[in-house]
């Protein structure tokens, strides 16, 4: 595990995984990973002590991946716009409010992509 370089304060980087054979299709990207532990998507979904997930991949994979997340009972900050399946989309954003789980878009996170632990606190006052 490794802190966060730009919010070392309040994210734990735990890892990352490239399940669409990311490292290849984006290799210059796929360096910021570097020194971090690559795991599988269910080792990061399964790990009871991450409670928050980034996904950032290419836009047919987001929505299928954040569900997978939202499922999971974690919180989310994926890329946007969000998939490209409208019906996907609302499947998730109701399987979060079901959940009473965090949602965040937006764009460029590279510097912290993968799986988070985060400090309670940003779960609680939703500033993920």
């Amino acid at each position: 595990m490794a802190k966060s370089p730009k919010q070392p304060d309040t994210f734990d980087v735990v890892g990352y995984a490239f399940p669409e054979n990311e490292r290849v299709k984006f290799p210059q990207q796929a360096k910021i990973f570097d020194g971090y532990k690559e795991m599988s998507v269910s080792d990061i979904l399964n790990d009871s002590t991450i409670e928050a997930v980034i996904v950032e991949t290419e836009e047919i994979y987001l929505t299928k991946y954040a569900l997978m997340v939202a499922n999971a009972g974690k919180h989310l900050h994926m890329e946007k716009p969000g998939g490209v399946d409208f019906v996907a989309f609302n499947k998730l954003v109701e399987e979060l409010r079901t959940k009473k789980l965090t949602l965040s878009m937006g764009a460029g996170c590279f510097d912290v992509s993968g799986c988070l632990r985060t400090a309670p606190r940003c779960a609680r006052e939703s500033t993920l």
